[in-house]
């Protein structure tokens, strides 16, 4: 089985890493600039689920068993059996992808991006029996992060199930068997879409309103601002469900009770350094949270819902954006 994967960051190492170990031909696609790093290989530091409770080592793998490219001629003369896609929900909308899907030949695509919108993007462009609706369920980051000493790398966390997978016609099924090949436990879902939308739903308006805190936990729960995140967490999430035409999920996490628990809780189990970690991917992906908040406030405009807490989150985080870079300013003065 031949597999490439779109981007050779934080995630795509991980797919790559299990991937080959269950047996697969893989290949990055990147940008010509980052070459030289890939003729280096790769290193992987696998931590354990409760390593820092049970004092687990964390396993060192060496990843350098693969190829790359960088250019769409050189795709259109390979045949791939999958493409996963690990680019953000912003960078698919760059304008690449397109030419690249042109060149894709008869692959299946594997979108990974969060967003709701984003599979119906794909599917304007793709026939559906090659699409492929994926979901991120690992923890991954370039090391070392900011204050710590962690040998450099990609360091990450595999939980019991660590990839959801769906496509109607059964073609993720020799995908998800060759990650469990190589100790990625996958599994099949039903509308996963929803599922994925649903979570992020919860999960984004939160970060936005844990970057508003500094990125600091302890301040997201003894401010205002955790209650303005659940808030903007219950918009989204019943958004979400009337954009699908299903039932709201999950609702034990938009009572603040529960999150505020799991708040205090998960940073001391956590294997590695849980702050620095949201702060340094989800800054990567700050354009993608605020592109979700923008989406979740257009499905509510939809549906005559409310949409104040998205709205003031995401008015907050443009005021940070300006801070940081004037130019971020708009000229007709909206966030």
């Amino acid at each position: 089985m031949k597999v490439l994967i779109i981007g050779a960051g934080a995630v795509g190492q991980v797919y790559g890493h299990h991937l080959t170990n269950g047996g697969a031909d893989v290949a990055f696609y990147i940008k010509e600039k980052y070459a030289a790093e890939l003729d280096k290989g790769f290193d992987l530091y696998q931590h354990s689920l409760f390593g820092k409770v049970l004092k687990s080592r964390t396993t060192h793998h060496q990843f350098n068993q693969y190829s790359y490219i960088s250019d769409t001629a050189s795709l259109g003369q390979e045949s791939y059996d999958y493409i996963l896609n690990t680019v953000s929900s912003t960078a698919l909308r760059t304008g690449w992808w397109e030419a690249f899907k042109n060149a894709s030949g008869n692959a299946s695509i594997v979108s990974l991006q969060p967003a709701l919108d984003d599979a119906e993007l794909i599917l304007k462009t793709l026939p559906k029996e090659r699409f492929i609706k994926g979901l991120i369920q690992f923890f991954s980051y370039q090391s070392p992060l900011p204050g710590t000493n962690e040998p450099k790398g990609v360091h990450y966390l595999l939980p019991p199930v660590a990839g959801l997978f769906e496509n109607e016609n059964g073609s993720a099924s020799e995908l998800m068997q060759t990650l469990r090949n190589g100790g990625f436990k996958a599994r099949h879902r039903e509308d996963l879409n929803f599922y994925s939308s649903s979570l992020s739903s919860i999960s984004i308006p939160l970060t936005a309103a844990l970057e508003l805190s500094d990125w600091r936990i302890s301040k997201l729960i003894d401010r205002n601002c955790l209650r303005l995140g659940l808030n903007a967490s219950r918009e989204a999430n019943l958004a979400i469900a009337l954009a699908l035409d299903r039932k709201q999920q999950f609702p034990p996490l938009l009572k603040e009770w529960v999150v505020r628990i799991v708040l205090r809780v998960v940073p001391f189990v956590s294997p590695f350094d849980l702050e620095g970690y949201l702060k340094f991917h989800f800054s990567k992906v700050g354009d993608q949270t605020r592109l979700m908040l923008e989406q979740y406030i257009a499905h509510a405009k939809d549906h005559d819902l409310a949409h104040s807490a998205n709205s003031r989150l995401l008015e907050a985080l443009h005021q940070i954006d300006i801070q940081l870079d004037p130019s971020a300013q708009k000229v007709d003065g909206q966030g």
